[in-house]
């Protein structure tokens, strides 16, 4: 195998992370309700965030991609 080859993702490897950050973050929104303004708009920012990744990996976003 050459190094390209290696920096590939397969589909199943980014649908597992992808789905799994967006899990990760519908759990954390979930666990945001019944908190204290401050606590619950924190992790409602930090929900959204690993949502965003979730889906930029799900769409192979570039600039989740090493420069060489």
């Amino acid at each position: 195998m050459s190094s390209s080859e290696n920096s590939k993702d397969c589909l199943a490897c980014r649908l597992v992370s992808g789905f799994g950050l967006i899990a990760i973050g519908a759990y954390i929104l979930s666990q945001s309700k019944n908190r204290g303004k401050i606590e619950m708009n924190t992790m409602r920012l930090i929900s959204g965030s690993v949502m965003f990744l979730g889906i930029a990996r799900l769409s192979n976003a570039r600039f989740l991609k090493a420069d060489k």
